[in-house]
């Protein structure tokens, strides 16, 4: 997801949030696609998640 200059002015002005947290905000987004991104293509998704959790507590 790009986020433009544009609409972060945008978004702190309807939002009243400051837009330094609001590009902060955008970056850890960023990230945490990557890291969904990156886990589908190895094959790991939440429900492989849970399975494995529930196996090393029985």
């Amino acid at each position: 997801m790009r986020i433009s200059s544009e609409m972060l002015i945008t978004q702190a002005e309807a939002t009243g949030f400051r837009t330094d947290i609001l590009e902060k905000v955008g970056l850890l987004i960023h990230l945490l696609e990557a890291l969904r991104s990156r886990s589908q293509d190895v094959g790991i998704n939440h429900h492989s998640l849970q399975l494995t959790a529930k196996l090393k507590t029985t």
